[in-house]
């Protein structure tokens, strides 16, 4: 049996509600438009009432795309040890425009990225101390391919030994 929706009509009351409740969701955290945008439609508003709400919030500087891609991309990196092309993975599922996130993606330092690539292999070589330098080789390469740092940056940080086995065969 269906039953009726318990939503209530939006009222220009409501409205300045539903905004300072999503004004406290986007000062708490960087949130995208979708985010916003899903948000305001768990709380009732239909796409008009969204639409300006959304407007709104741009004009006040609350919802700032590329703050919002900024902030996942240095976090994502430095939190979670993510390489570039998982990070542009994730945001474009975000439905993000790519240019927003190809200028994000310039905040990352060159060196640190790369010095990053090589702590991790490091860390394999100490976890791994029985293990050939080769297998920690391959190992570590392929963890990283699975991070998302690119198979060029890859080859190019990892001290290589010998020739290596192709590891993207394994994955």
């Amino acid at each position: 049996m269906l039953r009726k929706s318990k939503v209530k009509g939006i009222t220009s009351q409501n409205i300045d509600t539903i905004y300072q409740k999503i004004m406290r969701y986007c000062t708490y955290q960087d949130r995208s438009i979708i985010q916003v945008r899903s948000k305001l439609n768990l709380l009732g508003t239909n796409t008009i009432q969204s639409k300006k709400i959304i407007e709104l919030l741009i004009h006040d500087n609350c919802v700032n795309e590329s703050r919002y891609v900024e902030s996942i991309v240095l976090g994502r990196f430095k939190q979670l040890h993510w390489g570039i092309i998982r990070i542009s993975n994730y945001l474009q599922q975000q439905m993000i425009p790519i240019t927003i996130i190809n200028e994000a993606m310039l905040v990352l330092n060159n060196e640190e990225y790369k010095q990053k690539m090589f702590d991790i292999y490091e860390k394999y070589k100490s976890k791994y101390p029985n293990i050939s330098l080769l297998e920690i080789q391959n190992k570590a390469f392929q963890y990283l391919y699975k991070k998302g740092f690119s198979y060029n940056d890859i080859v190019n940080t990892i001290p290589l030994v010998g020739i290596i086995n192709d590891p993207l065969d394994k994955i």
